[in-house]
């Protein structure tokens, strides 16, 4: 990602209309959701890290980001482990995770059916 994108977008993130009140929406939704205590939770395409600071109180939170410098900064947050890697080819076995959002990014990737085709779900 782009330096200054990087930048802009960690300065607006906390505080600016759009992403609080997406933060508002994905809770509401995940809160629906029949979690058990202490889910694995996947951040697929995690940025800075930002959704995992509100994804911990779902579980055990893992982040999987393209760039090394968006990485870095997720892991600044220290909300769980984060590793440099594509989501059209995820270094997770199946059946690992509770729960996955991939927030924003699969309209980015080339190919959109190979990032959707992993069964990382849990039964």
């Amino acid at each position: 990602m782009d330096e200054r994108l990087m930048n802009a977008m960690l300065e607006l993130d906390d505080r600016h209309w759009w992403y609080r009140g997406r933060r508002r929406i994905i809770r509401a939704e995940l809160d629906r959701l029949p979690l058990r205590p202490g889910a694995r939770v996947l951040d697929a395409g995690c940025g800075s890290g930002r959704t995992m600071v509100d994804l911990r109180r779902y579980g055990e939170v893992v982040g999987i980001e393209l760039s090394e410098d968006a990485a870095e900064i997720a892991r600044e947050r220290d909300c769980g482990e984060v590793v440099i890697g594509r989501i059209e080819q995820l270094p997770f076995e199946d059946g690992t995770f509770d729960l996955i959002t991939c927030l924003d990014v699969i309209e980015h990737t080339p190919d959109d059916r190979a990032a959707l085709r992993h069964k990382l779900l849990a039964d």
